[in-house]
């Protein structure tokens, strides 16, 4: 009997163990192939939204700010003379140099003179080069002045920068400007600089504005150039000039 149940035994032991290693069967057909998996993690990948990268994105450019370092850079090539403009002789840098700076001037009002928040960059801007003494330079500096409204720092920035200008074009275009302040609190001003060009001015800016002076004057004016006539020498040609307007501005007043 105990033989009997020891066999038992060890017979049931045996249909337990096998049954439980079998090996597992997969049906294949159901499950995807290898090219499938990697197209499903491709299409992920694909059509997955990007991570946030707004910590590593790069800020933009301020336009101003990059005019006026450009501009800045380009002052300081006066002082240097180690910036990359032709120096085959004493005035060729300055030139090529003037020229440069003449255009970013130019680029700089187009874009920025109908922006009101940039009109203290420009005004900056414009009284800076304004005293380089580079006709170039002094024609785009102006014309920077003739976009924003008359000011005490304007009009100091363009006589200053004026006062021993030997260009007569330069001066012609001054000229236009000035005529914006007659009327103003800053008129007298403008006739004391005029007055003084014509009777100590270099030679031609002298002529140019005697040439011109007619617009200016009025009742508030006319004992300025008066004065300024009665210092210079008799027979000069500026002096024959202002002489001239001055006589023709009695005679429209008086109607002889």
């Amino acid at each position: 009997m105990k033989i009997w149940i020891g066999l038992a035994l060890a017979l049931f032991a045996y249909i337990f163990f096998t049954a439980g290693n079998q090996p597992l069967l997969i049906d294949v057909s159901k499950t995807p192939s290898a090219q499938a998996q990697k197209n499903n993690v491709l299409s992920q990948s694909v059509f997955r939204k990007p991570a946030a990268t707004t910590a590593l994105a790069q800020p933009s450019l301020d336009p101003l700010k990059v005019k006026l370092k450009t501009l800045a850079d380009l002052k300081a090539c006066y002082e240097s003379r180690t910036c990359a403009f032709e120096d085959s002789d004493s005035r060729s840098y300055e030139i090529e140099l003037g020229k440069k700076i003449k255009n970013e001037l130019a680029s700089f009002r187009r874009t920025f003179a109908r922006n009101p928040a940039a009109h203290k960059d420009l005004l900056k801007t414009a009284k800076d080069f304004m005293q380089t003494g580079d006709g170039y330079v002094q024609e785009e500096a102006i014309k920077i002045f003739s976009e924003l409204p008359p000011s005490q720092e304007s009009l100091a920035a363009i006589t200053e920068g004026l006062q021993t200008s030997p260009d007569p074009s330069l001066m012609e275009q001054a000229l236009t400007e000035f005529k914006r302040y007659v009327g103003s609190a800053l008129e007298t001003q403008v006739h004391t600089f005029l007055s003084s060009t014509i009777s100590t001015g270099a030679q031609f800016s002298a002529l140019t504005v005697s040439e011109k002076i007619q617009p200016f004057l009025n009742s508030q004016s006319y004992p300025i150039y008066q004065k300024a006539l009665s210092e210079m020498t008799p027979g000069e040609k500026a002096a024959n000039n202002l002489n001239a307007a001055l006589r023709e501005y009695r005679r429209l007043q008086t109607g002889a």
